[in-house]
C-alpha cells in the first residue's frame, strides 16, 4: 500500500493526517508526505534546506513524521517537497509513484465554498488515477481531530459501487467504527409522472416493487459481506427513494457520518464535470469527508453505468414505448 498525503502546513492538512492515522494500515505501508511550493515564493525558499526557512520547515516536517510514526509504527513514512502548481504536481507524483491512495485536506466545507476554495482538492479528486480521500474542515469552526467513526457507503448495482465496498473492506478500521450501506432508487411518484395510461402505471408500479426488492437483496448480500469482517453489530443499511445526488448527502447528514465512500466511473476533466456525476456532486455538497474510489475498475469497460442509483429494470423503457404505441393506435 502506497499512500500520498498532500500537505501544506495548515490545520486542514493536520486534520487529514489525523484521519489517516485513525485507520490501521497494513505492515510496511509507505506514506509519502508531499508538499508543493510555488517557485519564487517564500514557501519556495522554505524548500531550500540551507536557508533559515528551510531549516524551520524541515523541523516541522520531522515533527509530523515523528508523530505519525508513533501513531502508525508499522508504516514507512517519508517526505518530499516539490515546486510548481499544486494540483499538477500532486497528480504527477501520484502517477509517477504509483500511489494506491491520495489523501488531502480542504478548508472548503461544501458547495460553492468547496469549488472555489478547494479547487486543488477538486482537481485531484476528478483526475487522480487511484482512490482519493478529501478530508473536509469547516473554515468557521476550530480545527478538529478527525477520526472516521461513522462511514456511509453509497452503492448500487454497478461495478463501481462493488469496487468501493471491496476497497473499504480491504482496510483495517478501528474497532468502534460503524458502517451504513445505502442505495437509492427512483421514487415511484417521479416514475408515475412519465406514464401515459393506467395500464402503463400498473406496469411501472410493478417494476418499481421489483426494483426495490432487488435493491434490498443486494444490500443484504453486501451487508453480510462487510459484517463477515467487522461484525454484524457494526453494519446497518438503508434504501432511499429520489435523486441520489441530494439524497446520499442527506442520508449522511441525518446519520451524522464522518466519511462517505462511493465509487466513480473514472471519467475525468470537463467531460466528467458536464456529465454531473453522482460522486462529483456528493463530493462537492457533502458536509463530511468523502472518499471516491476510482482507478480500480478498468476505464472504458463499463462507461454506460453510473454509480449512486439503483436503476429501473431495462424493460421499463420497453413498457413506455409500448404504452406510447397503444396511444398512437
Amino acid at each position: 500500500m502506497k499512500i500520498l498525503a498532500a500537505i501544506d502546513g495548515s490545520s486542514y492538512s493536520q486534520t487529514a493526517l489525523d484521519a489517516l492515522s485513525s485507520i490501521h494500515w497494513p505492515v510496511d505501508t509507505e506514506i509519502k508526505l508531499l508538499t508543493v511550493t510555488k517557485p519564487g515564493s517564500n514557501s519556495a525558499n522554505a524548500a531550500n534546506k540551507n536557508s533559515d526557512e528551510g531549516k524551520s520547515s524541515a523541523k516541522s516536517i520531522d515533527k509530523i513524521i515523528t508523530d505519525l510514526q508513533q501513531a502508525m509504527p508499522v508504516c514507512k513514512i517519508s517526505s518530499e517537497t516539490v515546486q510548481g502548481d499544486a494540483k499538477t504536481k500532486i497528480l504527477e507524483y501520484s502517477r509517477k509513484w504509483a500511489a494506491n491512495l491520495v489523501i488531502m485536506g480542504t478548508r472548503g466545507s461544501k458547495g460553492f465554498d468547496l469549488m472555489l476554495q478547494g479547487s486543488v482538492s477538486q482537481g485531484v479528486l476528478t483526475q487522480a488515477p487511484c482512490p482519493v480521500v478529501i478530508v473536509k474542515s469547516d473554515p468557521d469552526e476550530p480545527p478538529r481531530h478527525e477520526k472516521f467513526m461513522k462511514v456511509l457507503v453509497a452503492t448500487d448495482n454497478s461495478p463501481y459501487g462493488e469496487a468501493a465496498l471491496n476497497w473499504l473492506n480491504s482496510l483495517d478500521w478501528q474497532a468502534d467504527t460503524h458502517f451504513r450501506l445505502v442505495t437509492v432508487i427512483s421514487a415511484l411518484t417521479d416514475l408515475l409522472g412519465e406514464v401515459a395510461t393506467p395500464d402503463m402505471a400498473e406496469r411501472v408500479a410493478t417494476e418499481h416493487t421489483q426494483m426495490k426488492k432487488a435493491a434490498t437483496t443486494e444490500l443484504q448480500n453486501l451487508e453480510k459481506k462487510l459484517a463477515s469482517k467487522v461484525g454484524t453489530q457494526r453494519v446497518s443499511s438503508e434504501i432511499g427513494e429520489g435523486d441520489p445526488k441530494g439524497l446520499i448527502v442527506q442520508m449522511a447528514t441525518d446519520w451524522n457520518a464522518d466519511l462517505i465512500v462511493m465509487g466513480s466511473h473514472g471519467r475525468t476533466g470537463l467531460k466528467k464535470l458536464f456529465l454531473g456525476s453522482v460522486s462529483q456532486s456528493v463530493a462537492i455538497n457533502a458536509g463530511c469527508s468523502v472518499a471516491i474510489v476510482r482507478g480500480i475498475v478498468p476505464q472504458g469497460r463499463y462507461d454506460n453505468k453510473e454509480t449512486g442509483k439503483f436503476q429501473m429494470p431495462k424493460f421499463s423503457a420497453d413498457a413506455k414505448e409500448k404504452a406510447k404505441a397503444e396511444l398512437s393506435d
